[in-house]
């Protein structure tokens, strides 16, 4: 990515939680991390039966800052962030 332009973004999300779950796999954490030297929890994998496939937001290498569960009506709130290359 020599003389790439890079660029931080953050992106709250919301996901409504249906029969199918939520629809991503995540990795990552203190004990073991999915990125070296990084602690985060990363996003590893969209399900197409999911509520993150159908919304299209939340992408395969997205790490999540925070997750929200609002009581009562199934819907979970991630704050996240991406890295996005203009090379």
């Amino acid at each position: 990515m020599e003389g790439a332009q890079v660029d931080l973004v953050e992106e709250r999300i919301e996901l409504e939680r249906g029969t199918t779950g939520l629809g991503f796999n995540i990795k990552g954490g203190r004990d073991q991390p999915h990125v070296p030297r990084d602690s985060g929890i990363f996003v590893t994998k969209i399900r197409d039966d999911g509520a993150a496939a159908k919304d299209g937001s939340l992408q395969k290498g997205d790490k999540i800052l925070e997750v929200q569960y609002r009581l009562g009506n199934g819907v979970f709130a991630l704050s996240c962030y991406w890295y996005l290359c203009d090379s």
